[in-house]
C-alpha cells in the first residue's frame, strides 16, 4: 500500500485499518529472509499483538523502514529518515522486536538485542517520535523469552534521550569522504517532533499553566485541510508525554552541541573528535 498524504492515511485508518510501527535492531553478519531471527521473532509478536489487542489480521499492516522504504537510493532514503516522524503518527502501535540470541550469537554481537536496540540512538528516535504522536499507549517490546510487553514509564522515558545513544557511523568512525554523521541527518525530523509538539500543547492547554512555556497565547491551527487533518492525528497522550517527559528536558533531548568521532575521515587519526553544532539556538527561536 502507498499513501501520497496525511489524508489518505487518516481515511485508511478510519476505516477501522491498523497500522503497526515495527522496530527493530539490525544484526548484521545474520542471515536475512525467514531463517533470520529478527523476522521468526517478528511473526510471534505480530501473532500476540492480534490477540492481545483484539484485532483481525486483514485489518492490520505493518511498516518496516526495510521494507517501506527505500535502502539502495540513498536520496530516497535520506527522504525516508526525514519523515521519521510523519511515519510513527500514522501508527497505531509501536512495536520494538528484541529476538533472544544464541551464546554464540550473544558473544559476536555483545549481550542480548534488547540491550542493543537500548543503546541505538535511531531506535530511540523512532520511540520518541511514536510516542510525541500519540502518547506512552500501545508501545510494546517483544522478547522471544518474555514474549509481548508493554513498554513501562521509565523505559520510555530514558528512550527519550536520542543522542545519548550510539550511531553506527559513529562506530566506524564516519569512513567517508564527507565525514557526515547520523545525528546531523536526526536534526530536522527532531525539529519536526518538536514544533510539531509545542504547537498541540499550547493549543490545547485550557491556561497559561498548562502551556509549556511561560507567557505563550493560545496557538489555533490553520483552517485548511492540512490543518484540520493535522489536528484529528493529534492525542490528548500524546500532548501530555509532550509537556511531562520531552519539553522539561528540551535541552538534553535536543544538545546544542555533538561530539563527533572522526577516526575513519581521511588525514585524522585513531580517536579524534570534533565538536559540531547540532540544534544550536534553534529551540529558542
Amino acid at each position: 500500500l502507498f499513501f501520497d498524504t496525511m489524508a489518505s492515511v487518516e481515511d485508511f485508518r478510519r476505516k477501522g485499518n491498523k497500522i503497526i510501527y515495527v522496530s527493530y535492531r539490525r544484526l548484521a553478519g545474520l542471515k536475512s529472509g525467514l531463517r533470520s531471527p529478527v523476522t521468526n521473532s517478528l511473526k510471534r509478536a505480530l501473532f500476540q499483538v492480534l490477540s492481545r489487542k483484539d484485532w483481525y489480521a486483514n485489518e492490520c499492516y505493518i511498516w518496516v523502514d526495510a521494507w517501506s522504504v527505500p535502502q539502495d537510493h540513498e536520496l530516497l532514503r535520506d527522504l525516508g529518515t526525514e519523515s521519521l516522524y510523519a511515519y510513527a503518527r500514522c501508527a497505531d502501535l509501536f512495536l520494538a522486536v528484541c529476538p533472544e540470541l544464541t551464546t554464540r550469537e550473544a558473544e559476536i554481537y555483545g549481550g542480548s538485542v534488547l540491550e542493543q536496540y537500548e543503546g541505538e540512538a535511531w531506535r530511540r528516535a523512532e520511540v520518541l517520535a511514536y510516542c510525541c504522536g500519540h502518547g506512552p499507549d500501545n508501545v510494546f517490546v517483544f522478547e522471544d523469552e518474555d514474549g509481548l510487553e508493554e513498554a513501562p514509564p521509565e523505559w520510555l522515558m530514558d528512550m527519550c534521550w536520542v543522542f545519548a545513544g550510539s550511531f553506527p557511523c559513529c562506530r566506524r568512525g564516519h569512513a567517508t569522504t564527507d565525514c557526515v554523521c547520523d545525528s546531523e541527518k536526526l536534526v530536522l525530523p527532531m525539529l519536526a517532533l518538536f514544533s510539531d509538539g509545542l504547537r498541540r500543547a499550547i493549543a490545547n492547554s485550557d491556561s497559561r499553566t498548562h502551556s509549556p512555556r511561560e507567557n505563550s497565547s493560545l496557538d489555533t491551527a490553520a483552517n485548511d485541510k492540512a490543518g484540520a487533518v493535522h489536528r484529528r492525528l493529534s492525542r490528548p497522550h500524546a500532548v501530555s508525554f509532550f509537556q511531562a517527559a520531552v519539553y522539561p528536558q528540551k535541552d538534553l533531548i535536543f544538545p546544542a552541541k555533538h561530539a563527533f568521532n572522526l577516526g575513519g575521515c581521511k588525514n585524522e587519526g585513531h580517536g579524534s573528535t570534533e565538536v559540531k553544532e547540532l540544534f544550536g539556538s534553534l529551540l529558542k527561536l
